[in-house]
């Protein structure tokens, strides 16, 4: 695709599509995906169909009470649209008017890639929460039964503390919740209410 669209059209393709990634997901993934071309060749055999079952009379049936035009021009929008939609990437691909198919198969492949990593994303809190708790719990145990010296414990407080770190949102240092500080809050929490005291000491 550089070599045939140019590398700054293609980087600015990828920059837009990857600074979007994130915003959506598509929920039912696990569902066959068409690609680009048959997604196609199913539109155009759905609006071939409509317009051999048309039929004029539908116009002259009586409705229920008339909503107002732009209501009707709201709801047809939308319905055409497909809206709502949960994955921003997909919207643009199959709606947005001015894209080419190389940058529509561009947005595809890059939804596809954000899609692989989302439950890495959805489980990163926990994940972290676990490993953090499981490391204070270990160092702990160690310290009480006498197996590392107050100079290696108190040099672990300190990289557990830095680790756990949370800077309040007017702070410099803040770029968003700390999934280190939360999940090992989380992970605190349930513990301390599922398992009898013995087992926390």
């Amino acid at each position: 695709m550089r070599e045939r669209y140019g590398p700054v059209a293609v980087e600015r393709m990828l920059d837009a599509a990857h600074a979007l990634s994130s915003h959506g997901v598509y929920r039912s993934y696990n569902k066959k995906r068409l690609d680009l071309g048959q997604e196609e060749n199913r539109a155009r055999e759905r609006r071939e169909h409509e317009e051999r079952i048309f039929n004029d009379l539908w116009r002259t049936v009586p409705v229920g009470p008339r909503k107002s035009v732009s209501d009707l021009s709201l709801e047809r929008r939308r319905a055409l649209l497909g809206l709502p939609q949960d994955d921003v990437l997909y919207f643009l691909e199959k709606s947005a008017p001015r894209l080419q198919p190389w940058q529509r198969e561009l947005l595809r492949i890059v939804r596809h890639i954000a899609q692989y990593f989302y439950p890495q994303g959805q489980t990163k809190v926990m994940n972290e929460g676990v490993a953090t708790y499981i490391h204070y719990r270990i160092i702990n145990s160690l310290y009480n039964k006498e197996a590392i010296s107050d100079g290696s414990y108190l040099e672990f407080l300190q990289s557990h503390t830095n680790v756990l770190l949370q800077p309040s949102f007017d702070d410099t240092r803040f770029s968003g919740f700390n999934p280190y500080a939360l999940g090992f809050a989380m992970m605190r929490r349930s513990v301390s209410r599922t398992c009898p005291r013995s087992l926390i000491k």
